[in-house]
């Protein structure tokens, strides 16, 4: 897999795909039991938080920050507050859109107040690395082109609920894992700490163990 990010054309595909499903109400439960089939993103949208930075009681999520629409803007750690008024930057849809050789399902993750999508890489016109390698990116036309899709990695290996985020290529229908995994720059529980992706997926480093909210 390669990590360079390709912009696609246009949402319409996951968009289509997204409204076949049924919403959840707010406040759905997002993730539940201890069975490996228990990590079960609500179909309305997820806080994708990260339990394993919490040295100074400041519960992080996965934020888009200032609530930007920029493809190719930078995403961060921030104080969670998904259910709030200003919550959008934080709210998550998981948007099934194939199933893995073994049996997981890839997702396309969007975020409902940008309409971006999770990407990882270098986006494509920066120069310098970013501060996080982890983006939001025009969502891809699936069956158009090679696209970012995301993998529910190792559910309730170390806590219940909890998982990692593995990125994995879609083309032509195929899914191919790629042992990259999300994780934070740091284990600071600063609010605005930098994301990036890491080839060595493991249960043991918290900053790559997430859960949903």
């Amino acid at each position: 897999m390669k990590p360079i990010s390709k912009l696609a054309a246009a949402l319409a595909a996951a968009l289509a795909l997204a409204g076949g499903l049924v919403m959840a109400g707010p406040g759905a439960a997002r993730a539940a039991g201890a069975a490996p089939a228990a990590v079960v993103p609500a179909f309305d949208w997820n806080e994708i938080i990260f339990p394993g930075i919490l040295s100074q009681s400041n519960v992080l999520c996965l934020d888009d920050p200032g609530g930007s629409t920029q493809a190719g803007h930078p995403l961060q750690l921030w104080h969670c507050h998904g259910s709030g008024s200003n919550g959008a930057p934080q709210r998550w849809q998981f948007i099934p859109v194939a199933t893995a050789p073994d049996g997981r399902t890839a997702y396309v993750i969007r975020n409902t107040g940008s309409f971006f999508c999770l990407d990882a890489g270098v986006p494509i016109g920066t120069i310098l690395p970013p501060p996080s390698t982890i983006f939001q990116n025009v969502c891809p036309i699936i069956g158009s082109s090679t696209a970012t899709v995301w993998l529910i990695r190792n559910p309730d290996v170390v806590a219940p609920a909890q998982f990692e985020l593995e990125m994995a290529d879609l083309d032509s229908g195929a899914v191919t894992a790629s042992g990259w995994c999300m994780s934070a720059v740091n284990s600071n529980d600063v609010n605005g700490s930098p994301l990036t992706w890491t080839g060595n997926c493991s249960t043991n480093d918290p900053r790559e163990l997430l859960t949903l909210g």
